[in-house]
């Protein structure tokens, strides 16, 4: 797994644009403060009243920001696959012991719940929201 660190300070990403004092800095940077930044960057180009430099060096901050931003998600989605993992396991102890079944039901016995946990589809979570966002950015 990439660290935050290693993405800051990567060749990839070690871009005077990154160290410029009108940007803040990625490290300990939120995802949602990442995604706000870009968004308003993207609507920064969408309108086009920046000069061409301006453009070129905002974009270069999106870029800069994606990558920070599906780094994180990927962390996040590996996070939620170890929780779901671990759920499984206890779920299948108990079952095997004669205990409960752990008292799931619904969506998340179904495995809809974890599907969309783990970003299947939109599902209506933030994950689904930024892939799609950054699908289109690609």
């Amino acid at each position: 797994m990439v660290s935050e660190d290693s993405l800051v300070n990567s060749p990839q990403n070690s871009n005077p644009k990154d160290s410029n004092p009108k940007y803040r800095s990625l490290e300990g940077m939120t995802f949602e403060d990442a995604l706000a930044e870009l968004e308003s960057i993207v609507q920064r180009l969408e309108r086009g009243s920046s000069r061409l430099d301006e453009s070129i060096e905002a974009y270069e901050r999106g870029e800069v920001l994606k990558a920070h931003c599906e780094q994180l998600l990927s962390r996040a989605q590996g996070q939620v696959e170890k929780i779901t993992r671990v759920a499984e396991q206890e779920k299948n102890i108990s079952g095997t012991t004669g205990g409960t079944t752990g008292g799931t039901t619904g969506e998340a016995a179904s495995g809809v719940g974890a599907n969309k946990a783990r970003g299947g589809g939109n599902g209506g979570t933030k994950a689904g929201f930024v892939r799609e966002k950054l699908a289109v950015s690609n």
